[in-house]
């Protein structure tokens, strides 16, 4: 537990000295739905740790009259400093990159940035003119693949989820707990970031996002083999004894 926590610790500080106060967000709600259901005592946890960080949260307003302490609105300003120009420039973005897409093109444009650049052009103003991407991953996989391919991707990802939540509360081996959960964590924290990010415009993300796929996949197919390789011993080893019974009462 302590090594996880350094680790958590070490990954939020790495990621915001970066700058990057999204990934933060979706890292914190990651961590938190981890602990929640890794098992029970991790659940009580968390739960008698948020008792007195919720009596903190609502009190705070008081405390600050009464010793004269920021807002919460001051501190939440201090933490995260929203970059205006940045803020605008994805918004302009996103909202060109919906015109495109409602001006018929829901079958997709192709895969890459210059496809984008090229349709991008005509519907660009001088905020959003030269974008590369959607500023949006679920924007960029219908402009890639189209309304067919979003929803085939949809359906494969919810589907895989779901197995894994199946094989992580029904597996025997308490060893890959943690590993399903962390990786179901993984690709649903990516999705998550995916709404203010082109998590895919980096190769090196759009690796990690099916590795984090594969493993999950394989882990679930290594409990199925298992579960039933059980069940046909326990066939087998009936049947073996069923043989042995009407052999004897024969005999």
């Amino acid at each position: 537990i302590a090594s996880m926590l350094v680790i958590f610790a070490a990954s939020v500080f790495s990621i915001f000295i970066y700058g990057s106060y999204e990934a933060v967000v979706v890292i914190l709600i990651e961590f938190f739905v981890f602990w929640l259901l890794y098992s029970h005592k991790s659940l009580s946890v968390v739960v008698f740790a948020l008792i007195p960080l919720g009596i903190f949260i609502v009190g705070y307003p008081l405390l600050a009259r009464a010793f004269g302490l920021p807002s919460i609105n001051e501190v939440i300003k201090a933490i995260l400093p929203l970059n205006a120009p940045e803020a605008s420039s994805r918004a302009e973005v996103i909202k060109g990159s919906i015109n495109m897409l409602l001006d018929g093109n829901f079958s997709g444009i192709g895969s890459g940035t210059h496809a984008f650049e090229l349709a991008f052009q005509e519907y660009s103003n001088v905020i959003s003119a030269g974008a590369t991407a959607p500023g949006s991953f679920w924007l960029q996989l219908i402009c890639w693949s189209g309304i067919g391919g979003a929803i085939s991707f949809i359906i494969s990802i919810i589907s895989l989820i779901l197995k894994g939540m199946a094989t992580l509360f029904t597996t025997d081996k308490k060893h890959i707990r943690g590993d399903i959960l962390a990786l179901i964590c993984g690709i649903c924290g990516s999705l998550l970031l995916g709404i203010v990010n082109c998590i895919w415009s980096d190769p090196r993300m759009m690796y990690l996002f099916w590795v984090c796929v594969a493993l999950l996949a394989g882990y679930i197919k290594d409990n199925t083999d298992t579960d039933n390789k059980k069940s046909h011993e326990l066939y087998d080893e009936s049947f073996t004894k069923d043989i042995k019974i009407k052999f004897n009462k024969n005999y």
